[in-house]
């Protein structure tokens, strides 16, 4: 009968700090075959393997304890997530794409070079579709190359985004007054007025009065015109205008000088004036406004004419004939 081999001895070097630390592993008869060494195989036996001149091991540490995680979110959840993120930052993306093209329009637009801003407004517009100050500057640029209908469009368009856009309002009635919709103007530049009282909206309401012919209507809208703005000489000079025609020739002359005043050598101004001491009956004044009219602009026939009907009416048949002959003069020289 063979005998099962002795338990044999794994002895392990450790060379931990240059010395020689020996432990012993005690093996299964089982497992120690031809010098090769077996797994512990009990508990205890792995008690064992510590011996007399070695270190037993640390205690294990333990771990700390991990925060609980969130909750996954829903679907539903994660959905609004995206939708709110893309809603922040979508617009300013779009605003990023649509700047540089707005304000190269804007610069067009200064130097009156209408075609190249609404060719940057166009390219602004499809970056960003709801930019109200793309739809107003494209709209000037319209309304000042004659594209009334198209211009409107884009006011509308303004106003649809901003309905509390007085300038938009303004604008809109500006292209309805050129486009020869004089009650669409009217509405319009009354809706401005509402949203902001200003100088201009009431004078470009009284100008549509003017179109009408009902120069009386206008009078007011041009009065509150030069209330709110008495440094701006046209909306004198645009109520004298309504005063000459009704011929209310003493206010005329008053508004024509304040005009004057303000914008020093306005031809038509001096002129109109002119016309109106003419219908008084203030020769001499009417004569002198002719002469500076003349002064002023040497080649403007109009006023050797109306210059002549003064002489006319003075009983100076000599010196109107020299005026008339010398308007007939000039309207040759323009003509070649």
């Amino acid at each position: 009968m063979i005998e099962p081999p002795r338990r044999i001895i794994h002895e392990r070097e450790s060379g931990l700090g240059g010395c020689a630390h020996f432990g012993r592993i005690v093996l299964s008869p089982s497992r120690a075959i031809d010098g090769l060494p077996a797994w512990p195989d009990s508990e205890k036996s792995l008690k064992q393997t510590v011996v007399r001149g070695s270190k037993a091991p640390p205690k294990p540490q333990k771990l700390p304890k991990l925060a609980k995680m969130p909750k996954i979110l829903s679907l539903k959840h994660l959905y609004l997530v995206i939708i709110s993120l893309l809603l922040v930052l979508g617009p300013r993306s779009t605003l990023a794409d649509t700047e540089p093209d707005c304000k190269k329009g804007e610069g067009y637009a200064r130097k009156n070079k209408w075609v190249l801003a609404i060719q940057c407004f166009d390219r602004a517009l499809k970056a960003d579709p709801k930019c109200v100050r793309c739809y107003m500057g494209r709209g000037e640029a319209l309304l000042n190359t004659g594209q009334y209908d198209s211009a409107a469009a884009d006011f509308k368009a303004a106003l649809k985004l901003e309905p509390k856009t007085p300038s938009a309002h303004l604008y809109l009635g500006d292209s309805y007054h050129k486009a020869g919709q004089l009650k669409e103007s009217l509405f319009e530049y009354g809706e401005a007025i509402k949203l902001k009282p200003e100088g201009s909206a009431y004078n470009e309401r009284a100008l549509v009065y003017v179109d009408m012919k009902d120069y009386q209507a206008s009078i007011p809208d041009f009065s509150k015109a030069v209330e709110l703005s008495p440094q701006k000489d046209r909306y004198w000079k645009s109520r004298a205008n309504a005063y000459h025609k009704l011929k209310q020739y003493e206010k005329a002359i008053a508004d024509y000088t304040t005009s004057l005043k303000l914008c020093p050598g306005l031809v038509h101004a001096i002129q109109a004036r002119a016309e109106c001491y003419l219908e008084l009956g203030q020769y001499d004044k009417a004569i002198k406004d002719c002469g500076e009219a003349i002064q002023i602009k040497p080649n403007d026939v109009s006023s050797y004419v109306l210059r002549a009907k003064v002489y006319t009416k003075m009983g100076k048949k000599d010196l109107a004939d020299q005026d008339l002959k010398r308007a007939n003069d000039e309207a040759e020289n323009f003509s070649l």
